[in-house]
């Protein structure tokens, strides 16, 4: 199946790092109006997201003077169990506008830049994205564990393997007629984004649920905390594109 590659920003690769963004509890985390203005949209794997899942249509947040912020793709909290991108949980503050600008080599849009974060050219991870491009599951439990082995590496892939696979969908789909899955994945590399882990600073939204918790270890508090932000910070990523096809 294809799908569009370039109408839309889209993280093709996440590198994740595991952090401790150091009932009545569920709503301690809840996402307020305020921060659903200040902190969405940002990356995720499948187009621009919020909290909620919710796709959003624009790439930028905001124009001033022909110019848009630069969609966030990094400092962003994931689930690991899940594979599910939470919410912005570092600070990231923007340039002036029109001090230091990226430019759309296909639309000609111009971003203003992040300032915490580096960006970088995407041809070298692009290569090593494709190298595998193709991949052939004979059952599902090798499907899983090539989503398993994805996170285990500290990586986060987009299209299928984005997520943990339904087992029992592609069981009926494929597996149990005998045939085995193709999943062909092409990137096309707009740029890398990398955050510098050891300058990072929570914003004040992941410090307000951080302050929730307490010292003596409560389960359903901690639960809680963990659906809403999730237990790692992605600290790369490779945005651009991709063209998925699947075949029996």
């Amino acid at each position: 199946m294809h799908q569009p590659i370039y109408m839309v920003f889209r993280v093709l690769s996440f590198y994740a790092q595991y952090a401790y963004l150091s009932s009545s509890s569920a709503k301690l985390f809840q996402f307020t109006e305020e921060a659903r203005a200040a902190l969405c949209p940002f990356v995720g794997t499948e187009g621009m997201r919020c909290f909620d899942g919710s796709p959003l249509k624009r790439s930028g947040r905001t124009f001033d003077a022909g110019y848009m912020k630069l969609p966030r793709s990094v400092g962003i909290s994931i689930d690991r169990s899940t594979g599910l991108l939470k919410a912005p949980a570092v600070k990231l503050t923007y340039s002036p506008t029109g001090s230091r600008v990226w430019t759309d080599g296909y639309t000609g849009d111009m971003f203003d830049m992040i300032n915490e974060a580096i960006l970088g050219p995407a041809s070298r991870v692009v290569s090593a994205y494709n190298a595998a491009r193709v991949q052939i599951f004979q059952n599902a439990s090798q499907l899983k564990a090539a989503w398993q082995q994805t996170f285990a590496d500290g990586n986060v892939r987009g299209g299928e393997l984005a997520r943990p696979p339904d087992v029992l969908a592609y069981f009926n789909s494929y597996f149990d007629h005998g045939e085995a899955l193709a999943l062909s994945q092409r990137s096309i590399g707009l740029y890398t984004m990398t955050l510098n882990a050891s300058t990072v600073e929570l914003n004040s939204f992941a410090r307000r649920a951080l302050s929730h918790l307490t010292a003596m270890f409560d389960i359903d508090l901690y639960e809680d905390f963990i659906d809403a932000w999730g237990t790692h910070i992605i600290t790369k990523s490779l945005v651009g594109g991709m063209i998925e096809e699947r075949a029996k």
